[in-house]
Parts: structure tokens; sequence; C-alpha cells
């Protein structure tokens, strides 16, 4: 009986520790299937974004430099097609030719005049205003450029985004559980950051900077009506939407980094 006794506690302890090695390996096993799945969702999120992100670029390089610009060069050169020079563009090469001859008059002044100085200074008038009219039609032609290239790489964009849906829906899973891994201090500081660059104290002059470069780099003329209005309202827009987004989700996803958003911002 004592044999037979022993043999079943052995027994028994043979079963125990069979159950915990196949309960450890199965943890193991639930563990590392896991992180191979995060691992991989997170190199497809990334390599998702390089594509969003690379792929338009390289379209919108290659129709300047392969399309855009032999078609220009092309009707300029065996066409005799010259682009025509807008209202606000002479107005410039006016007001530039104007401080130019004002700059010559004046050097003629610090030289001391001589009998054939009108004839230089008009020939040289005549050589800056040719200039400028060239840098002009340059400036026509890159506008040309950007606007074929950049409509095109939008589209080719929004191509991406529509046909790979199984994609974006996996990059929102990864930014969805980056930014819920997020400390609730570092939510706040990413708050006020965005906060602060785009609808702070000195984002106008930042806006007043971008909308400029947009406009001039569609050659567009300065508009500074449609850019005190647009700063003017934006902002206080995206602000609002922000404070609505605070106070209608965040407030239920995360009410500790809305008190530590407010404690840091008072």
């Amino acid at each position: 009986m004592k044999k037979s006794g022993d043999t079943s506690r052995k027994q028994e302890k043979r079963n125990f520790w069979s159950k915990l090695q196949q309960f450890n390996f199965s943890s193991e096993s639930k563990v590392t299937a896991a992180f191979q799945v995060s691992r991989n969702q997170t190199i497809s999120a990334l390599r998702y974004i390089l594509l969003l992100l690379l792929i338009p670029l390289l379209v919108n390089q290659a129709t300047k430099t392969l399309v855009v610009e032999p078609l220009s060069q092309y009707f300029e050169n065996y066409q005799q097609v010259e682009s025509r020079l807008e209202g606000f563009q002479e107005e410039r090469i006016l007001q530039e030719l104007q401080n130019y001859k004002n700059r010559l008059r004046f050097e003629s002044l610090l030289q001391g005049v001589s009998e054939n100085s009108t004839s230089i200074m008009e020939a040289k008038l005549q050589n800056k205003v040719v200039d400028l009219a060239e840098e002009y039609r340059k400036g026509n032609t890159e506008v040309i450029k950007n606007l074929t290239a950049d409509f095109l790489a939008l589209t080719v964009f929004l191509i991406l985004i529509l046909k790979s849906q199984s994609q974006l829906k996996n990059l929102k899973r990864f930014l969805g559980q980056l930014l819920a891994g997020l400390s609730d201090s570092a939510k706040a500081f990413l708050i006020i950051l965005f906060t602060d660059i785009f609808v702070g104290f000195h984002s106008s002059y930042g806006w007043d900077v971008a909308l400029n470069s947009v406009l001039s780099h569609y050659g567009l003329p300065e508009n500074k009506q449609f850019v005190g209005i647009f700063i003017a309202t934006f902002p206080v827009t995206l602000d609002a939407i922000g404070k609505y987004w605070i106070f209608r989700y965040l407030n239920r996803l995360s009410p500790s980094a809305v008190v530590t958003y407010r404690t840091m911002n008072e």
C-alpha cells in the first residue's frame, strides 16, 4: 500500500510539472505570437507611410524634369511660343525698374554727371527690362511645372489611399495604439505643442509666410486682404475644433490626460 501511494504521488508530481510546462510553453507562444503580430503591423504601417510620402514626391519631381520642362523648352525653341506676362507681373517689373533707375541716378550723382550719362542709363534700363521680362517668363514656366506636378502627385496620392483601404485601416490602428501608449503628460504636451504652433499667439506670422509661399508657388499675386481674413478666421476655427474634440472625445477616452493638459496650460 505504501508503495502504491508513493507511486501515485510521483505520478501526480509528474502530471503537475507536465501541465506547468505546457502552460508556460502556451504562455510564451501567445506572447511571441502577439509580439510578431505587433511587429508586423508596425512594419506594415511604416512602409505604408513611406509609400504615401515617396511615390507622390517621385511623381512630382519626375513630372517636372521629364515631362513639363522638355515640353516648355520645345514650345519656346521650336514653336516660338512665349508666355504672356500678367498685369501684376508688369507692375512688379515697373516697380523694380523704377528702383533700378533711381539707383543708377544715385550712382551717377556720386560719380559725377558725364556727357553721355543719359544714353548709358537708357541702355542699362533697356537691358534691365529684357532681363526682368525673361526672369518673369521663366517664373511662369516654373508655375506651370508646379501646377502640373502637384496635380499629378495629388492624384497619385488619392489613388493610393483609395486602393489600399486595408493598409489604411492598419495605419489608423497603429496610430491609435501609439497614441494610447503615451503617458498623460506626453498627450498633454502634444496638444499644447499643436495648439501653440497652429493657433497660438505667434502663429499668425507662420500662417502669413506659409500663405504667401503658396501664392508665390502657384504664380498668384500677393493678396493682403485674403491673407488677413484667412489668419483671422482659420486659426480660430482650428482652436474651436480642438477644444470641442477635447471636451467631446478626449474627456471620455482619457480624463486624466485632460486634467494634466489643463494643469500644464494654466
